[in-house]
C-alpha cells in the first residue's frame, strides 16, 4: 500500500537523525577545533543552519568539532533544508539555541525544537492548497489522506517545494510518491 503521509513524514526524522550522527560521531583524529562559520541568531540556510545546530549542541557537549558536524551535517541535510520555509528554520535554530543541556544529553532537542519550530508557523496558502489535493490522492492512491497530517510536515516547506509537489499530484499513483520525494527533497 502506498504510505505518501509517511513519506512527507520521513524528512522529519531523517533530518534529525542525520543531524544527531553529524553532532555526535567525529572522526577518532580530530581535535576539538574549528569554527562554526554562521551566526546563533538564527538562519534560513542550510550551511548556516547546520553551523548554528552544532554551536548550540556544543554549548552542552564539548567534544562536539564545530567544522565536522556542521560539514556532516550539511552535507547529509543540503538537499532537504533548502525546501524548507525559512521561518521555520530561524524558529528550529532559535530553539536550538536555548534548549537546556539535558535535553542535548537526552538526545530529545532537534525533534523537541523541529516539532515546536513547526507549531509557530502558519500553513502557507500553498500548503493548504497542496494538502487539500494531497488527501484526496492519497485517497485514491492509498485508500486514505488526512488533511491535517499533512499540513504538520508541508507547513514547513517553502511555496517553491509545495508549487513542485502540487505537479506531482497529476501524476499516476506509481510515479506520485517518487514525485512528491523530488519535490521535498527527501529520496
Amino acid at each position: 500500500m502506498l504510505d505518501v503521509a509517511s513519506t512527507r513524514r520521513a524528512f522529519g526524522r531523517a533530518a534529525l537523525l542525520a543531524l544527531l550522527a553529524a553532532c555526535t560521531v567525529q572522526p577518532l583524529t580530530s581535535d576539538s577545533t574549528g569554527t562554526s562559520g554562521g551566526s546563533t541568531s538564527g538562519s534560513t540556510t542550510g550551511s548556516t543552519f547546520c553551523a548554528d545546530a552544532c554551536t548550540a549542541n556544543q554549548r552542552c557537549d564539548a567534544t562536539v568539532v564545530l567544522m565536522y558536524c556542521a560539514s556532516s551535517c550539511a552535507s547529509a541535510l543540503g538537499a532537504q533544508l533548502q525546501h524548507l520555509r525559512g521561518d521555520f528554520v530561524s524558529a528550529w535554530t532559535a530553539c536550538l539555541n536555548t534548549a537546556p543541556c539535558t535535553s542535548w544529553q537526552l538526545g530529545t532537542a532537534l525533534q523537541t525544537c523541529h516539532d515546536q519550530a513547526a507549531m509557530t508557523i502558519t500553513p502557507s496558502a500553498a500548503a493548504q492548497t497542496y494538502c487539500t489535493e494531497a488527501a484526496t490522492k492519497d485517497a485514491a492512491c492509498a485508500g486514505g489522506g488526512s488533511q491535517a497530517v499533512c499540513l504538520d510536515t508541508a507547513r514547513t516547506f517553502d511555496d517553491a517545494s509545495l508549487a513542485t509537489a502540487t505537479g506531482c499530484l497529476s501524476e499516476d499513483c506509481t510515479q506520485y510518491v517518487a514525485c512528491t520525494q523530488a519535490a521535498f527533497g527527501t529520496q
